[in-house]
């Protein structure tokens, strides 16, 4: 199963669900001291949960930029720290594209700006 991550109305991010569900759990866990209730949403978007569809496009520009700084801590992060203890190294460079290719598509709203 994917993940289907709605960015807007003509974008969708939808990796294998294992790799949406990998990097929500990396963005919620930046998102837990600042902002509980878009960790929830991380969260709630997981394959497990809602079968891994969310849709962003009904965030407001404030939140939408608390989710883009989220997922750019969350990906400095683990390209620091969580690289160590990836479950497997051989997926670890796609887990990784897949990452920025998230990063890009936020940061191509008109939100982001």
């Amino acid at each position: 199963m994917a993940g289907t991550l709605l960015i807007n109305k003509n974008t969708t991010w939808m990796p294998a669900g294992w790799v949406s569900d990998g990097i929500l759990e990396l963005i919620a866990n930046e998102l837990k001291n600042t902002d509980p209730k878009l960790m929830t949403i991380m969260l709630e978007c997981k394959t497990d949960i809602n079968n891994g569809s969310c849709d962003f496009g009904k965030l407001d520009k404030e939140t939408f930029k608390s989710l883009i700084n989220a997922v750019n801590l969350a990906f400095n992060r683990f390209k620091n720290e969580g690289q160590k203890t990836f479950h497997d190294p051989l997926f670890l460079p796609g887990f990784l594209k897949h990452f920025q290719e998230l990063i890009s598509l936020l940061n191509s709203d008109k939100r982001a700006l």
